[in-house]
């Protein structure tokens, strides 16, 4: 999984449409979840022995479009559809289908030599949940097919309702095969597996207070260049761990609920990164709420990550011969960057939801606060618009 927050490149946005909102940074969508990953619904929560008596159908559009001084880069338009359907009060069916249609302009290295591009992706997921009393069990499945890449992944997931359901504790993993065939054919018939294992408690600290603790575990193996970058050659084995901490408080005199949650991440590329992510959801009058937020985010340079010469902005740099891997992709760079924006949502009626969402994402190489900033890198910037549907059958 890619430390890149989202925003930071085409491959990285649709993570913003997750249903549950979390905040981490973005897995690359070449990762092998894709779309489908971002689509599950959330696993049962503790208070619930059988599934919900309602079905749910959750309808999401996403337009996003990010840009550099002088030039516009990606703009992405995704619809999905989710649907989740209770059937015989244990058993829960979650499905999801998503596309999106990229088009634009990317970077062959650092931030220069813009190349157009055009790519469709299509994704579909599924998983079946079983509830017991004091557990429940998932098995899913995903699938996401473009031009030039294609996934597939299974997973399954554990959690346990202890200590009168005032805990929980999860225990998950996912194995993802992707296939590679770029449309230059510089390779052909590459691969990449990736094995993912997390587990999690979550504690009712009080009537007003939850917190969770979050630990993933990521081995991966195969083709993890980019096909479409200059000077781009890096480890075919990558490891990583994250840690992620979120702790919600209710307000009971103004009914409030603040979010507020880190994550750590390391990885063998030698990126560390660090995300702070700030919520507050308000109730407001006649089924009104709004939920401002604010993201902060900052990694150091990938170990094999090659800086910009300052003297010759607009020219690739040609790595040290001694060096076997090398990359000059701004992703791999040090940076920091944050997000802004805000969420409204309107309950119509007992089963009808509506919200809008907007974020703006900026990001900036002297913002880091970890590692040497490449100070030849233009400055990035990405605005997301969402809007959702939520409705309970």
């Amino acid at each position: 999984m890619d430390a890149i927050e989202i925003g930071a490149t085409e491959r990285d946005i649709l993570t913003s449409l997750s249903p549950a909102d979390v905040a981490s940074p973005a897995p690359s969508l070449r990762s092998g979840l894709l779309l489908a990953s971002l689509l599950l619904p959330l696993a049962p929560s503790a208070d619930a022995e059988t599934a919900p008596e309602k079905a749910i159908l959750q309808l999401k559009y996403l337009d996003y479009l990010d840009s550099q001084p002088g030039a516009d880069r990606i703009r992405v338009r995704a619809p999905m559809l989710m649907l989740s359907i209770p059937f015989k009060d244990e058993w829960l069916l979650n499905t999801s289908l998503g596309n999106d249609t990229v088009s634009g302009a990317s970077p062959r290295y650092h931030t220069k030599a813009l190349t157009k591009m055009f790519d469709v992706r299509n994704a579909v997921s599924a998983s079946v949940t079983h509830l017991y009393p004091e557990r429940a069990e998932t098995l899913g499945i995903a699938k996401s097919k473009e031009r030039d890449y294609e996934s597939s992944s299974v997973s399954a997931t554990h959690v346990w309702f202890l200590n009168g359901k005032n805990t929980e504790v999860t225990l998950g993993a996912s194995y993802t095969y992707d296939s590679i065939n770029p449309a230059n054919r510089l390779v052909v018939d590459e691969h990449k597996q990736i094995i993912d294992l997390i587990t999690g408690v979550t504690q009712i600290l009080t009537t007003a207070d939850i917190l969770q603790l979050t630990l993933r575990y990521s081995d991966g193996n195969g083709y993890y260049n980019d096909p479409y970058k200059s000077m781009d050659q890096r480890p075919r084995h990558r490891q990583a761990q994250s840690l992620l901490s979120r702790w919600n408080h209710y307000w009971d005199a103004v009914g409030g609920t603040s979010r507020i949650s880190y994550r750590y991440y390391t990885d063998s590329f030698g990126i560390d990164a660090h995300t702070i992510n700030l919520e507050y959801v308000q109730p407001l009058a006649h089924g009104w709420s709004l939920m401002p937020l604010l993201r902060l985010y900052t990694q150091n340079a990938a170990s094999f990550y090659v800086p910009s010469d300052p003297a010759q902005p607009n020219l690739p740099i040609f790595p040290d011969p001694t060096m076997r891997y090398y990359s000059e992709d701004q992703r791999l760079s040090a940076f920091g960057a944050r997000t802004i924006g805000a969420k409204l949502s309107k309950q119509i009626n007992r089963d009808l939801l509506v919200d809008v969402k907007i974020e703006k994402y900026d990001q900036r190489s002297g913002w880091a606060l970890q590692g040497k900033p490449d100070e030849g890198l233009l400055p990035f910037s990405a605005r997301s618009l969402q809007v959702g549907f939520n409705y309970q059958f």
